[in-house]
């Protein structure tokens, strides 16, 4: 047993708290005894200013990091994310203890909510954040909004909401678990960390000591957690090499997986610009973070870029690039048109392919509330959920074979109704259990005659009927790039013309874009 208690520094919020009292919970049953102290911060103190408008950085942390420097405590605590990703002379960080979830909540007002609409927040709302980061995407998504500064503690900001200061919030997610608060009356959504990117290192703890406190890091070295120290330090390094801080909105997510890491990032310069947009992956992480600053610093290349579905001007992938000078031109090789159908029998579940798939499914009479719903994508969920349907399982990823080999384990054993097209590739009907997959044609895709197709670059194919078609008008070797939706899109890209098409890391509007941005970057 310690000899003598460690003395934690902390802030003196109830989040603050939390994280205190789970490390002090942590280090007794390690043997090491501890007590707390409450240190203000001046971002305590300072509430009436948005920290992308405060000068200077550590708002949370530099006061505590002094008391740590002048020896009155030993350990300090801190939300990683608030730290400097340079360690003031004589201190570090002991110990990533442990990582909770990284993404954000949107919280709203339930008669602010409109599912019809990007995020789900009516037109014009009133959203209240502080961050830079969370600006910048915010606008990204719905640039009709209006962002007024929150500032406060958790349960403060929450009761702002509540009292109909703001119509919506984003918050970490971390912080509402730990605090276990209440939000039953509100709306909340959780955000993927893909699309809204999070701060670096956000859900992580950090524990800092000084350096040649032998005591104190033996103490910490048994809090560490080393799976999520690496995507953590991999994040701050982006941070470091893009300088940035509070003021800068730049967002990082680093996910380890068996081929090494994968990156997602947003930035800019300031939130009132189109954020820049990139998705990496490799083995090796400084290079990868060195790789990510490049990309993310440098310009971005004018392209023409060709894409084979219809697609709205003001469409989150066409406003994005064209901020940046990516000309997106939109070529519609197929047309969908609705087939009479009759419901069959008995079912357990609806499963949706494509937005086609919910809307003429819809039209012809079908209900999305018999049976729980389903969809491969986020854009086949949004659609269901423009329509009310609460969607319970999302296929995401670029492999619909892995999609619906998955599928089959959980919900092989129920009859599963497939509103489709008459010629569909049936990837998941065909993994089936026999009997359990209901086909039920709702559209069919009429092909649209092109003499010519706009010159491009790259080009965008979304599906394998796409690719056939679009290789007899412009051959597809002849473009500096194609992106395939999907594996089995590429298969037939590879086929027709033995290019090696790009496969984004899923088959979305968002994945689409951060393929496009490798090009250009």
């Amino acid at each position: 047993m310690s000899a003598r208690p460690l003395v934690i520094g902390t802030r003196g919020s109830r989040l603050a708290l939390w994280q205190a009292d789970h490390i002090e919970a942590r280090l007794k049953v390690l043997g090491h005894p501890s007590e707390q102290r409450i240190i203000k911060t001046k971002g305590d103190q300072v509430q009436d200013i948005g920290f992308d408008k405060m000068e200077g950085k550590g708002f949370f942390t530099k006061e505590i990091e002094n008391e740590l420097l002048a020896g009155t405590i030993d350990l300090a605590v801190h939300s990683c994310k608030d730290l400097e990703t340079r360690d003031p002379s004589g201190l570090h960080i002991a110990a990533i203890a442990g990582r909770a979830a990284c993404e954000e909540l949107l919280i709203i007002r339930r008669e602010a909510l409109d599912m019809k609409r990007a995020l789900e927040l009516k037109q014009g709302a009133i959203v209240g954040t502080s961050s830079a980061r969370r600006k910048s995407q915010l606008r990204m998504f719905r640039p009709d909004v209006t962002i007024n500064d929150l500032r406060g503690n958790v349960p403060t900001r929450v009761e702002k909401l509540r009292t109909g200061t703001y119509d919506a919030i984003l918050l970490a997610k971390a912080g509402i678990d730990r605090l276990e608060l209440d939000l039953s009356d509100f709306v909340v959504r959780t955000l993927d960390p893909r699309w809204f990117v999070p701060a670096p290192a956000q859900g992580a703890l950090a524990v800092q000591s000084r350096r040649d406190d032998a005591h104190a890091n033996e103490a910490a070295e048994g809090l560490h957690d080393d799976r999520a120290a690496l995507c953590v330090g991999l994040e701050r390094a982006v941070l470091f090499g893009y300088h940035g801080g509070c003021q800068v909105p730049l967002g990082v997510h680093a996910v380890k997986n068996e081929n090494g890491f994968s990156l997602w990032a947003s930035a800019g310069r300031t939130w009132e610009e189109m954020p820049k947009r990139i998705h990496l992956g490799g083995t090796d992480a400084n290079a990868l973070a060195e790789e990510a600053v490049r990309r993310l610093q440098g310009p971005v290349r004018s392209l023409n870029v060709l894409i084979t579905r219809e697609l709205k001007s003001d469409a989150l992938m066409a406003r994005v690039l064209k901020a940046h000078g990516v000309r997106l031109n939109a070529v519609p090789l197929f047309t969908p048109a609705g087939v009479p159908f009759a419901l069959p029998g008995e079912f357990d579940r609806l499963f949706f392919t494509s937005r086609n798939a919910v809307r003429y499914f819809v039209e012809g009479g079908g209900s999305l509330s018999e049976a729980p719903c389903d969809a491969i994508g986020a854009g086949t969920a949004e659609e269901l959920r423009t329509h009310g349907a609460e969607v319970v399982y999302i296929g995401d990823g670029p492999d619909t074979p892995i999609i619906a080999a998955d599928y089959v384990g959980r919900f092989g054993s129920q009859r599963v109704l497939f509103p489709c097209a008459t010629e569909g590739q049936r990837t998941v009907q065909r993994v089936m259990p026999a009997g359990n997959a209901i086909d039920l044609h709702v559209y069919r895709m009429q092909p649209i005659h092109f003499v010519k197709a706009p010159e491009a670059d790259i080009a965008i194919v979304t599906s394998p009927d796409n690719a056939s078609a679009l290789n007899a008008i412009v051959k597809l070797d002849t473009f500096e790039a194609c992106i395939a939706m999907g594996t089995s899109t590429a298969q037939r890209i590879r086929e027709l013309s033995g290019v090696s098409a790009i496969i984004p890391w899923a088959s979305n509007e968002m994945a689409l874009m951060d393929a496009v941005f490798n090009l250009s970057t």
